[in-house]
């Protein structure tokens, strides 16, 4: 299958039931079409968060809780385009970008799967406790700077993606926390601007 070939897939499965029945997919529902636009521009994206904050009482656990989530994309573009698109993203706007390095050792491929420390950039923080003042907040989803080329296959997989298509995994974060990513500030708008 084609780049172009799995922009379309991935654009219509936003669309599909199958993505809004996803236990993960209710607060990304109301940015599909922004979503789908970043596709059509070039960057297939497969994962995202909105930028939210929450807050409140668990009674299931009878704690307060906080979460706190930096809005990010991750994704696949071609080399051609990333390179240039990073360095835009990183040159002229308040987000930050990066291109996911792979490596395929299996001492890498050990170490990452046996949770040791791997450089990754947290992108959602949370805590509970029974008393709202002593919340400690911690990592809780983080975005690796580089990952084992077994699990980034495993991610081209299922956007439909091939080495042979010469394409980056890129990610994409607002470094602040709460900022929502269609904003008018927004990591959505931001990277619409510097998608060529």
């Amino acid at each position: 299958m084609s780049f172009a070939s799995a922009q379309t897939k991935m654009i219509k499965y936003l669309s599909s039931d199958e993505f809004k029945e996803r236990g993960d997919s209710n607060s990304t529902i109301k940015s599909v079409p922004v979503l789908q636009k970043i596709i059509k521009k070039g960057f297939i994206t497969f994962d995202s968060q909105e930028g939210i904050i929450s807050d409140g009482f668990n009674e299931n656990t009878g704690k307060y809780y906080i979460i706190k989530e930096r809005a990010y994309v991750t994704g696949f573009m071609k080399s051609s385009q990333s390179v240039e698109f990073v360095e835009n993203i990183n040159s002229h706007t308040n987000k930050i970008a990066f291109i996911v390095r792979s490596d395929a050792t299996k001492k890498f491929y050990d170490e990452y799967m046996s949770s040791q420390y791997i450089s990754n950039i947290a992108v959602t923080i949370q805590g509970a406790s029974e008393n709202k003042k002593d919340i400690e907040l911690s990592a809780f989803t983080r975005i690796p700077l580089v990952l084992p080329k077994e699990i980034i296959e495993f991610d081209m997989k299922i956007a439909k993606i091939k080495w042979s298509d010469s394409i980056h995994l890129v990610a994409c974060i607002d470094p602040t926390y709460g900022v929502h990513a269609k904003s008018t500030n927004g990591l959505y708008k931001a990277i619409l601007k510097w998608l060529k």
